[in-house]
């Protein structure tokens, strides 16, 4: 967020934190966690379990889900472990690159170009966005 003068008044630019960017269309479907009970925030990728077809956590290792991206959290997930849970998804569309999450152990992983064309076969457009800090007018500093 940053905040700046205009005119007398002042003009702050707030990030909503939203996952989505344009078109965005959503699914609903089951969603059942297998690494832990915690918050899944927005924007985590999801893959679907190999026995039965519900909706879970994708993970680079890919174990227990199956190695194709799906879909993306819209919105943050409160999950128990192995729990069920039935939500809403984005299955297309355009969404925030910075916003995107692969739920993983490992602190270093990164949504590489092979994740990223793994999305767009799917219809999910990862892109990458910046908020404007100031206005385009040539004539305003």
């Amino acid at each position: 967020m940053s905040s700046y003068p205009l005119g007398g008044s002042t003009i702050t630019d707030n990030d909503r934190g939203a996952v989505e960017l344009f078109d965005v269309v959503y699914d609903t479907d089951v969603f059942v966690p297998t690494t832990s009970a915690r918050l899944y925030p927005a924007g985590t990728l999801l893959a679907r379990l190999i026995a039965d077809g519900k909706l879970t956590p994708f993970t680079t290792d890919n174990i227990p889900a199956s190695s194709d991206i799906v879909g993306v959290l819209g919105s943050d997930v409160q999950a128990a472990l192995l729990a069920e849970v039935n939500l809403r998804y984005i299955v297309s569309g355009q969404v925030k690159l910075s916003k995107l999450s692969i739920d993983d152990t490992s602190a270093s992983v990164v949504i590489t170009d092979a994740i990223k064309d793994e999305m767009r076969q799917t219809g999910i457009i990862p892109l990458s966005s910046a908020e404007q800090s100031h206005f385009d007018n040539p004539n305003n500093p």
